[in-house]
């Protein structure tokens, strides 16, 4: 009996964790690619942040041979300039990893360039804590 009752209570954690961690992904399309960005952190923190993006052709293909830049920035406020930054990301696995330092908590708008035949965007906003 104790032993169906851990197996229920850890099958439920699972499950509870798997419909938590949606809501930190953005689903997007960039030209004919669809693009996946799943952010590390949900919502994501003032500081060390990653983001994984998974790009797709219209066949479904992991798209591997593209370049990636992420700019996130947020608009100048009351005392305050616009902040604008770039993370290059990186190859990993059948996607591609980024680094982001938000530096307050906000409004972050996030672009997304994927260079491969031609430039293609995906833009977004997360609200930063």
């Amino acid at each position: 009996m104790k032993k169906s009752v851990i197996i229920v209570f850890v099958m439920l954690l699972a499950v509870m964790a798997a419909a938590c961690s949606k809501g930190n992904e953005i689903k997007k399309k960039a030209g004919d690619f669809d693009v996946v960005i799943v952010m590390d952190k949900n919502p994501p923190v003032t500081g060390q942040n990653e983001m994984n993006i998974r790009i797709t052709d219209s066949s479904g293909k992991p798209v591997k041979d593209a370049r990636v830049m992420v700019n996130y920035s947020m608009t100048a406020m009351s005392g305050m300039p616009a902040m604008n930054y770039t993370s290059n990301a990186v190859p990993e696995g059948n996607g591609y990893r980024a680094k982001t330092n938000y530096s307050m908590p906000g409004s972050w708008n996030h672009e997304i360039r994927i260079t491969r035949d031609k430039d293609n965007l995906v833009t977004f906003t997360v609200d930063v804590r």
